[in-house]
């Protein structure tokens, strides 16, 4: 039902970016990964390059294993817009999934610049500088 009422949404109004955010979120969350990554596309064409589009077609993208898409898509979305610490903490959450660890570090501090109490930065931060300490230490 919602996923109907958003769809409609965007029809009346293309360039409702929230209804098509809405409809990108709702197909991820019934786990329709590749459909979310075809709606951000649609909701490009029709609303404009937003950075949450990139945003939630780098999310999709991620959950498809689409490492290179999913990185591309996060740095548009922070291209787009440079200060929102959750773009850098995902693009973050890629480079840790797919074990580059410093580009993970980075992202995640990024973030912290932008937004020093986000908590899941830190968290992700300190975890992954743990992984890159053990690393260090097991070739020394």
């Amino acid at each position: 039902m919602a996923e109907i009422a958003w769809k409609n949404a965007t029809e009346i109004k293309p360039d409702l970016i929230i209804a098509w955010n809405n409809l990108i979120m709702l197909k991820d969350n019934l786990g329709k990964y590749q459909e979310a990554v075809e709606t951000a596309e649609r909701a490009i064409t029709a609303a404009g390059p937003a950075g949450t589009f990139y945003f939630h077609m780098g999310n999709a993208q991620g959950k498809l294993e689409q490492f290179q898409m999913a990185e591309e898509s996060f740095k548009e979305a922070i291209r787009l817009n440079p200060r929102n610490a959750l773009f850098h903490v995902n693009l973050g959450v890629l480079y840790h999934r797919f074990k580059k660890y410093l580009d993970a570090q980075k992202s995640y501090l990024n973030a912290l610049k932008i937004d020093p109490a986000l908590s899941s930065a830190k968290q992700h931060y300190e975890t992954v500088s743990k992984k890159i300490d053990m690393l260090k230490n097991r070739e020394e």
